[in-house]
């Protein structure tokens, strides 16, 4: 599929614009990973009418250094919000826990998907970021506010697992 700009007519997803809102911290006592979804905020869609039930998906994904490949990603764990009402701005304040031990919290990388479930109850990614754990920086007990603008799905499917 070729890439296009959001809302394109070549990305499959209706989504214009969006930033999602949400936060990091990690805590070194627990060798806990803590998520908060906060809110998903100036959403834009081509059709209002098409988004049904959105939720934001948390995926965790822990890289590994492969002698001649490179890094490779495996998925390790998910979470999901609950569904909301479509509106301009979603507002999910939902915190996520996750053990990670402290000597592997550089390598994981958190993607955050905005989802949908279309009129045939199948799971539809609109947008989504990823945000490499590594580059952040976490400190213990210090909580990382971010703001990302949510991109159209690296791998664009209609069918989500």
């Amino acid at each position: 599929m070729a890439n296009g700009s959001i809302g394109s007519k070549t990305s499959g997803s209706p989504l214009q614009d969006g930033t999602l809102h949400f936060s990091l911290k990690y805590d070194k006592f627990d060798s806990n990973l803590l998520i908060k979804v906060i809110e998903i905020a100036d959403l834009k869609v081509d059709d209002s009418t098409t988004i049904i039930s959105p939720y934001v998906r948390i995926r965790l994904y822990k890289s590994q250094r492969q002698m001649f490949y490179g890094a490779v990603e495996n998925f390790e764990s998910e979470f999901k919000t609950r569904i909301q009402k479509f509106k301009d701005v979603l507002m999910f304040n939902e915190t996520f826990r996750t053990a990670i031990a402290p000597t592997s919290i550089k390598h994981f990388s958190v993607k955050l998907q905005l989802c949908d479930l279309d009129k045939y109850s199948r799971k539809v990614v609109l947008g989504e970021c990823v945000v490499k754990i590594k580059r952040l920086h976490l400190e213990d007990f210090e909580e990382k506010v971010l703001q990302e603008k949510l991109r159209v799905p690296i791998e664009v499917c209609n069918e989500c697992m």
